[in-house]
């Protein structure tokens, strides 16, 4: 997830200078997909409210035993 002050300024920017596209949005959310079929989430957010966050996502074990070889 990225947070940013203009979710489709950010989103159209980051997407030109990796060569991705913007996705259609899910508010509040406004995707960035990328061709191994992970997803930039970018979010708008207040001035001065961006703050440090951890995220953690669930895995199977399968897919995170194959990535890890």
């Amino acid at each position: 997830m990225i947070r940013a002050r203009d979710e489709h300024r950010t989103a159209e920017f980051l997407a030109h200078i990796l060569g991705l596209h913007v996705g259609t949005a899910t508010p509040p959310l406004l995707p960035i997909q990328t061709d191994n079929r992970v997803t930039l989430d970018v979010l708008t957010c207040a001035p001065n409210t961006i703050t440090s966050q951890h995220q953690e996502f669930a895995q199977h074990e399968s897919p995170y035993q194959l990535a890890l070889g």
